[in-house]
């Protein structure tokens, strides 16, 4: 299945052009895209893009009840949260890409070049920021999610934001999964 089959899959018709735009060059002009019809609003809202991603998320789902309950938070709201494996300079990361009048979206990066079990960890440290994200429907932009985690969370060692809920969760998984990550 190729890339732009699997994105298809995930959104319906129509939707793989503007989902990869968005997720290779950030949100649309003006955040905004269009809103999905009817049949997206009984889609998951965790949505994995790539095979790697795609293990990640089932094996957290399995292994982890901290991943389990995220996820099914997440299923509650309007925030949709792709994943999405890729080489980043840090390990996992939280991107606002879009927003529609009554859904938000977000993606997840993992680094793809992570043990399967530590990648698995750091989903569930970024599902607990969606999760985050989702609480806070003032957060409609990369620069409301930015100023969201000045709000509520504390400078990292990269020079970014992080919660203590966050590496609580992903410290959880970890343990649930019975894995070592420095």
């Amino acid at each position: 299945m190729t890339r732009h089959s699997l994105i298809r899959g995930v959104l319906g018709p129509g939707w793989g052009a503007v989902l990869t735009v968005s997720v290779l060059c950030g949100p649309a002009r003006g955040g905004q895209i269009p809103e999905p019809d009817p049949a997206e609003a009984s889609a998951p809202r965790v949505r994995p893009l790539d095979a790697r991603a795609e293990a990640a998320l089932r094996q957290g789902v399995e292994r982890s009840t901290v991943v389990r309950e995220l996820v099914a938070a997440l299923d509650d709201g309007d925030l949709v949260v792709y994943i999405q494996t890729a080489q980043l300079q840090t390990r996992s990361l939280l991107t606002f890409m879009a927003a529609a009048p009554t859904r938000r979206f977000v993606r997840i990066s993992l680094d793809f070049r992570s043990v399967q079990s530590c990648m698995v960890g750091w989903l569930g440290h970024e599902l607990q920021h969606a999760v985050e994200v989702a609480g806070a429907s003032d957060v409609r932009d990369q620069q409301g999610l930015e100023r969201l985690f000045k709000r509520i969370g504390e400078r990292s060692s990269s020079g970014g934001w992080c919660t203590r809920a966050a590496q609580h969760s992903g410290a959880a998984v970890l343990v649930e999964l019975r894995a070592s990550c420095s």
